[in-house]
């Protein structure tokens, strides 16, 4: 997967062309991201018996996101407390 980092100083001087550098990298976000969802469509189709283990591994992770906002949560309460 390509990488990609891009940085625009915008002032009034070159603002149209800041505009066409963006839109370009819009246009090359939305290229890559195509091109990855095709992959993965392309591996699903391929392997169908993935499906089960990808729905495991996205529930497993969702349960971990809960505990970590949960843990936030406490120690932003607690925080809040000796702040007083």
């Amino acid at each position: 997967m390509e990488k990609f980092e891009y940085k625009v100083k915008i002032d009034a001087e070159n603002a149209q062309e800041a505009a066409e550098k963006v839109k370009n990298l819009l246009i090359f976000a939305k290229k890559l991201t195509t091109e990855q969802l095709s992959k993965i469509n392309t591996e699903i189709k391929n392997r169908p018996d993935l499906i089960p283990f990808i729905i495991e591994i996205s529930e497993e992770y969702a349960g971990k996101e809960i505990g970590l906002l949960d843990a936030i949560s406490v120690a932003k309460k607690t925080y809040q407390k000796f702040i007083k």
